[in-house]
């Protein structure tokens, strides 16, 4: 799965940590988010360390991107790579029944339909 996937899945996935649902499903869920967090932390202080090479200084010292500035097509480019590369999470799916009663719209299970198995 792409890194953007996990990203997009956050909310949602957050969502069913604060459900009650059965042990083990809790259990999974609970090692799981550990490598969600891992891979967001990680996406953060690349992003972070980007919009330092590729920004332009605002008002308060700090630095940002914006679309109009001259480095915004090496910045998009390199996000978006970044985006787009391959994680591999190494975890055991769960059943949609397993979290029937947790309530979700249709875009929430959207964005966590690599966590489930029919």
């Amino acid at each position: 799965m792409k890194l953007v996937d996990i990203l997009n899945s956050i909310d949602s996935f957050h969502i069913l940590m604060n459900e009650p649902i059965k042990a083990n499903v809790a259990f999974r869920l609970s090692k799981i988010s550990k490598k969600i967090e891992s891979q967001a932390n990680i996406f953060g202080d690349l992003k972070s360390k980007m919009i330092e090479k590729y920004g332009e200084k605002n008002g308060d010292g700090g630095k940002h991107v914006t679309k109009d500035m001259k480095n915004w097509k090496k910045y998009e480019k390199e996000i978006t790579d970044l985006l787009n590369e391959e994680v591999d999470l190494n975890f055991k799916k769960i059943t949609l029944s397993s979290i029937s009663n947790v309530k979700l719209t249709p875009l929430q299970i959207e964005a966590i339909g690599w966590l489930i198995q029919e």
